[in-house]
């Protein structure tokens, strides 16, 4: 997240506050009174305040490119790719050049009734 933020042009007292804020973070689950030992974070931004939210502005300001032919829409932390066109074998090959992510779910909506079978959508080849 430095380099992030120093690629952003936070520097100085306000660069030293926010790593402070970032580093040496700790979490524990307690339930019923029983608490399990505390580990790091690392590589996460706090969840809730205000900062946090900035922060991950920060933090994802940065990712790839939109893949031509579509849209790119985030929402806290999830980022949503879609694309629109005439016909399903064009939708389909659209999105079969972006996919990537494990992560990765598809759903096709359509205006019309759907006709011909689907081709299919894979991950990771």
């Amino acid at each position: 997240m430095g380099l992030k933020l120093l690629a952003c042009g936070i520097s100085g007292n306000l660069y030293s506050l926010i790593t402070g804020y970032l580093t040496n973070r700790k979490q524990h689950v307690e339930i019923e009174g029983q608490r399990w030992n505390k580990v790091e974070i690392t590589n996460r931004v706090p969840h809730g305040p205000i900062l946090g939210l900035k922060l991950f502005s920060i933090y994802t300001n940065d990712l790839p490119e939109v893949p031509k032919g579509g849209k790119l829409e985030f929402f806290a932390d999830d980022a949503t790719f879609y694309c629109t066109g005439r016909a399903v074998d064009e939708v389909t090959s659209k999105l079969q050049s972006i996919l990537y992510s494990d992560k990765t779910g598809v759903m096709l909506i359509k205006s019309k009734e759907l006709i011909c079978p689907l081709k299919p959508v894979k991950l990771n080849e």
